[in-house]
């Protein structure tokens, strides 16, 4: 079974507020490297409402059995889910979704202009290969 990952949500008193959140809600969480506060800033956004607050940074914020914001921030590209499972009056916490591993299978087809019709081996020059 994989290690689960939460995040505390905090920051929510100036958007929308904390009771707009229930648990079982899907967020997204996105970069934002622009941010002139923190270099690892992860918005949390909630379709339709938007921007309802951000992922914990400090020391000071990021609950007991959380990850930070910036322990999290390389583990994605520019954006991954998550799904709320508590709200508390001062921070919400999300459990990340996994990070699924796929599996790519690469097919190439060798093209000759030597011998444009290879498909039977022994016709395929054998020195063209080094």
């Amino acid at each position: 079974m994989a290690h689960k990952r939460f995040v505390a949500l905090v920051g929510c008193e100036n958007y929308f507020g904390y009771r707009i959140l229930k648990p079982g809600m899907v967020v997204t969480l996105e970069k934002e490297p622009n941010n002139e506060y923190d270099m690892e800033a992860i918005k949390v956004t909630i379709h339709p409402f938007g921007k309802v607050g951000y992922v914990a940074n400090s020391v000071n914020t990021v609950p007991k059995g959380c990850y930070s914001a910036g322990r999290i921030y390389d583990t994605f590209y520019r954006r991954t889910k998550g799904i709320i499972r508590f709200v508390t009056k001062n921070c919400a916490i999300v459990e990340l979704f996994e990070r699924k591993k796929h599996k790519i299978n690469i097919k190439f087809t060798m093209i000759s202009k030597i011998n444009p019709n290879f498909e039977d081996p022994k016709e395929f020059p054998s020195d063209f290969i080094t």
